[in-house]
């Protein structure tokens, strides 16, 4: 399962969001959440993963994504990172 904080207005977010969609349609078998942080349902996630992953203020930033316990932050990490380590949980990598 992969998480996705963005928000809206975010450049960065704005900037992965492709790759996102395609990752998502590219491994049909990993569910996708989408989190969107301008919304009640996203902020509160995104406080809640804040605290299960002990984030510090200055670690709270987007685009942020969490895929098997490992958290990858901005968006060249994402974009470096996400696949292969989609790809190793599938067993595809």
């Amino acid at each position: 399962m992969v998480h996705y904080f963005y928000s809206p207005g975010c450049i960065a977010s704005k900037a992965i969001s492709p790759e996102i969609d395609r990752l998502e349609e590219s491994y049909p078998g990993v569910v996708f959440l989408r989190h969107d942080l301008a919304t009640i349902n996203g902020s509160y996630a995104y406080k809640e993963f804040a605290v299960e992953y002990n984030l510090s203020p200055h670690k709270q930033l987007v685009p942020q994504v969490l895929v098997d316990g490992t958290v990858i932050t901005d968006r060249f990490n994402i974009n470096e990172s996400l696949e292969g380590i989609i790809l190793s949980f599938t067993g595809n990598g």
